[in-house]
C-alpha cells in the first residue's frame, strides 16, 4: 500500500505561490519562507522553477527550430532547403548545378555562365 504524504507537487506549488508574491526573491529568501510553512525544498527544486519559467514550456531548442524552419517539402515529395534568400534549392537543382559545373570546369565559369544568362534573359522581357 502507498504510503499516505505531502500532495504530488506541492513543493512546486507552493514556491511558485512564493515566487508570485516576491518574484525578485533570492532562493535563500524561497527556501526560508517554505520553511516557515514546514515545507523543506532543495535549492535545485528551487532554481529549477525559479528559472525556468511557465512561458518557456513546450518551446524547442533553437537549434532544431532553425533546422525546421530551413526545410519544407517540395511538391514532388523530396525536402528543399530555403536559402538565406528565401529561395528554395531542391536536390535536383542541386544536381543540375554540378553537372553545369562539371560541363564548364569550374565554379566560378559556372556563375559567369549564369550572370551572362541572366543578362540575356532580361534583355529579352
Amino acid at each position: 500500500m502507498a504510503k499516505a504524504g505531502p500532495e504530488r507537487g506541492a513543493k512546486s506549488k507552493a514556491i511558485r505561490e512564493l515566487l508570485e508574491a516576491q518574484p525578485n526573491a533570492t532562493m535563500q529568501d524561497i527556501q526560508s519562507g517554505l520553511e516557515q510553512k514546514g515545507i523543506q525544498a532543495s535549492t535545485a527544486l528551487i532554481a529549477k522553477i525559479k528559472y525556468s519559467g511557465k512561458g518557456k514550456r513546450g518551446r524547442k531548442r533553437k537549434g532544431a527550430k532553425g533546422k525546421r524552419a530551413a526545410t519544407a517539402m517540395a511538391t514532388n515529395g523530396r525536402r528543399k532547403k530555403v536559402s538565406a534568400s528565401g529561395q528554395s534549392i531542391s536536390l535536383d537543382h542541386l544536381l543540375a548545378a554540378k553537372k553545369l559545373i562539371e560541363q564548364v570546369g569550374s565554379v566560378e565559369a559556372a556563375q559567369s555562365a549564369v550572370q551572362v544568362f541572366a543578362k540575356l534573359s532580361a534583355g529579352q522581357s
